[in-house]
């Protein structure tokens, strides 16, 4: 898993970088935690490119445990997926029900998120 730092408004995240080896575990979760607690952040960005596909079946529950391992540690996520075209039936519910929270947002571009992640 890759990541790097950015800051908005003096707030730091982690951004997390597609690539071959996508975030699709609790336990990768958990090396996200450890780089917040590294780095000193509480916020983090996740586009689609660095999810597995897993993430995005709710039936295999790798999008439930690692969004609540995540934000049982107060952290902040924001979730990017720019084709929200390609989101469907009980995803797209969930979708919903995360944006209705504090914890985790969904959004269509990274800017947006950002936007959000600096508390703005």
């Amino acid at each position: 898993m890759r990541f790097s730092i950015h800051e908005m408004s003096g707030e730091k995240y982690i951004r997390c970088v597609p690539s071959d080896e996508p975030i699709c575990s609790e336990r990768q979760a958990l090396d996200l935690l450890g780089a917040c607690c590294e780095y000193d952040v509480g916020r983090i960005m996740l586009p689609d490119g660095a999810l597995g596909e897993a993430f995005f079946r709710l039936g295999t529950g790798v999008a439930g445990a690692i969004l609540q391992k995540l934000t049982n540690y107060q952290t902040r996520v924001a979730i990017v997926i720019e084709d929200e075209t390609a989101v469907k039936g009980k995803f797209r519910e969930f979708i919903t029900e995360c944006n209705r929270g504090g914890g985790v947002h969904f959004f269509q571009n990274e800017e947006a998120a950002a936007v959000w992640l600096a508390g703005q």
